[in-house]
């Protein structure tokens, strides 16, 4: 289990086109004109890679979805390097919230982006919100669960040797032959009175 563990993180990672569990909300109920936004964002942990949002637009009016509009989302790279990443939302992708529009936005660097959403209902009025994320390498990730994975073997390496010793079940590992021969005739004697 180690082995394939240790595998998973030095193999080059892809871009998926899933979400997780762990979403973050971005932003909530937040007034964009006359409607309000939430936006949440997979996975909590933002790494470089593939990164899944989720919008739901409410007619603060009558507290309805917006639906039928044109949502654009677009990652801005603060630092001034790379490309600006944009998509079009889609609605219905999700068939127990259709009324969320979703989509994904490839983010290959890691750095801090000003997330920007733009919201045209079917009137063709354009509204629009910001936000940042910080998106972290996942190269770092997988150096600090690297690290933790050798510890843990070297742990459990530890812990099993320790076990033969304390109960006698392997002499090639005693250091004290003496005490080995002991411990040897008292586990017979042990075992002949039961």
């Amino acid at each position: 289990m180690i082995l394939q563990l240790f595998s998973l993180l030095i193999m080059p990672t892809e871009l998926t086109m899933a979400h997780t569990e762990d979403a973050i909300v971005q932003l909530s109920q937040v007034p964009v004109g006359p409607y309000e936004m939430t936006i949440w964002a997979y996975p909590g942990i933002m790494r470089a890679g593939s990164i899944h949002y989720t919008v739901l637009v409410i007619d603060a009016a009558n507290a309805e979805p917006l639906d039928n509009a044109t949502i654009l989302i677009e990652a801005i790279p603060l630092s001034g390097q790379g490309d600006v990443v944009s998509a079009n939302a889609v609605q219905g992708s999700d068939g127990a919230n259709p009324s969320f529009y979703e989509t994904d936005l490839a983010l290959k660097e890691e750095g801090t982006y000003q997330i920007k959403i733009v919201v045209q209902d079917p009137s063709e009025q354009v509204y629009s919100q910001q936000f940042q994320i910080e998106v972290v390498s996942i190269t770092s990730l997988k150096i600090i669960l690297s690290v933790f994975s050798i510890l843990t073997v070297i742990i459990i390496v530890w812990f099993v040797i320790e076990s033969l010793q304390t109960w006698g079940l392997n002499g090639s590992l005693v250091k004290n032959k003496e005490a080995w021969s002991k411990t040897q005739k008292r586990i017979r004697s042990i075992s002949q009175t039961d």
